[in-house]
């Protein structure tokens, strides 16, 4: 009996001693290894221990070089560690590591930041516009926000036009971040629903105005 308790203690301060010797364990459930977020949002990166003997410390990189928890905001506690990275451009993307140390090892877990360009954001148009006929009408569409490049197109009641257009009345102008929409000498079919959609490799938005061309007025002098 007394050799058997002897054995159990063994055991028992074995299996002690190897929890208290433990290098950290990074826990890796549901762990993606990329990321995919938008620019101008605010992101954290999460890295927990889910073993290892206390005291456990934290270290970020990105490509291999350190992070400065000076420059970065980095919390970290006894089995969690969180940087936090805000208002996120295309050149926060990379490879971001975490690793955590004790006396005992190490352990590291890896994740690929994507930071993908903000889609176009136009400024908003009137919804109604009323012009004279015989008068010029000048639509701009400027985009306010998203990455380059931006494709512009122009419609009028859902038909594209072009700079094409054989209509010797119309302009298209466009340049990286607007595009002008003129037309010359409006008579009454030139009425109609005029839409600009920008687009780039993020997504799209759009803008729309109703034109309404309104007659000349004519005046009579009395003879």
């Amino acid at each position: 009996m007394a050799y058997s308790f002897c054995f159990i203690v063994i055991i028992i301060l074995g299996v002690f001693e190897q929890i208290l010797t433990d290098k950290p364990i990074i826990l890796r459930t549901n762990h993606s290894p990329e990321h995919r977020v938008i620019a101008n949002v605010s992101y954290a990166l999460q890295c927990v221990v889910q073993s290892g003997s206390q005291p456990i410390f934290f270290e970020w990189f990105k490509e291999n070089r350190l992070l400065e928890s000076s420059v970065y905001k980095i919390d970290s506690h006894e089995t969690l560690s969180l940087l936090s990275l805000k208002n996120l451009q295309t050149d926060a993307s990379g490879s971001y590591k975490c690793q955590a140390r004790n006396v005992f090892g190490s352990d590291f877990i890896e994740t690929k930041l994507i930071v993908q360009g903000s889609p176009p954001i136009i400024s908003k148009f009137h919804s109604t516009i009323i012009q004279r006929a015989g008068s010029n009408f000048l639509l701009t569409c400027n985009v306010i926000d998203g990455q380059e490049p931006f494709n512009f197109v122009w419609t009028k009641n859902g038909h594209p036009l072009t700079e094409n257009d054989q209509s010797t009345r119309l302009l298209i102008d466009s340049k990286p971040n607007y595009s002008h929409l003129t037309l010359f000498k409006l008579i009454s079919s030139d009425s109609g629903n005029y839409s600009c959609s920008v687009t780039n490799q993020i997504g799209i938005d759009s803008q729309w105005s109703m034109l309404q061309v309104k007659g000349l007025r004519l005046s009579f002098v009395p003879i």
